[in-house]
């Protein structure tokens, strides 16, 4: 459940103002808003506020705090658009740069390797402090070692050698099979008196709407991005 906080603040504001938009905690200022001020210009805009009503003393804002909601365990928390994303069975962009994380450190043979995997999937990589990952097309970088030490530089390199030590070990195989990519097909519609028994079979509950996964698809994740423009321009 989301938990909801509103916190009586008396310290400078600006400290206030910087933590409230630390990038770690809104996905790099992705589920930030600014109302009445510019960004940028918050803390400056708000003191001259406070001096014209004459509040430059006692409280100097209030912190509202909520949650990010729980998924599953205790232990694990993701942020709202992801878990909605999630709920929906829609892909995120997290979802799908993990997914193609781990096939990278399975199939690459050293660093320089799984970076030339990465970007072949279409990701462009910020090589810094932080290792960061973004889809060609999207603004903002994302740094998954951030809350996974397994996607650091490091704990990718250890990763690689360790499968390495279990090929040579004969503990996986040198290869790994995945089946050919296959665009989807549209299933052929039933006619005359097949139609109507399974329309029959459906009302009856014999039989439900078929689910399928969502597959990483070129095009998925192109709808993907333009979806999170929507949502940033509204």
């Amino acid at each position: 459940m989301a938990i909801t906080k509103i916190l009586a603040r008396k310290g400078r504001l600006d400290v206030g103002i910087n933590y409230v938009l630390n990038g770690d905690k809104t996905q790099e200022r992705v589920l930030t808003a600014h109302l009445n001020c510019d960004p940028g210009r918050e803390c400056r805009q708000m003191l001259d506020t406070k001096r014209a009503y004459g509040k430059e003393d006692g409280v100097q804002y209030y912190h509202i705090i909520q949650s990010i909601i729980m998924e599953g365990s205790s232990g694990r928390a993701v942020s709202y658009i992801e878990w909605l994303r999630q709920s929906r069975g829609q892909p995120t962009f997290r979802s799908m740069l993990e997914a193609d994380l781990r096939t990278a450190i399975q199939d690459a043979n050293d660093l320089g390797h799984f970076f030339m995997l990465m970007e072949h999937k279409g990701w462009e990589i910020s090589h810094g402090n932080r290792l960061g990952f973004r889809l060609r097309g999207q603004d903002r970088f994302m740094y998954p070692g951030r809350k996974n030490a397994l996607f650091t530089e490091e704990g990718i390199r250890a990763a690689i050698q360790s499968g390495l030590e279990d090929i040579e070990a004969g503990r996986r195989p040198a290869v790994i099979y995945r089946p050919a990519y296959k665009p989807y097909k549209k299933y052929p519609k039933y006619t005359g008196i097949m139609a109507l028994y399974v329309h029959y079979l459906y009302v009856l509950g014999k039989i439900g709407q078929r689910q399928y996964p969502p597959r990483m698809t070129p095009q998925l994740r192109q709808e993907v991005m333009k979806a999170d423009r929507y949502r940033e321009q509204f």
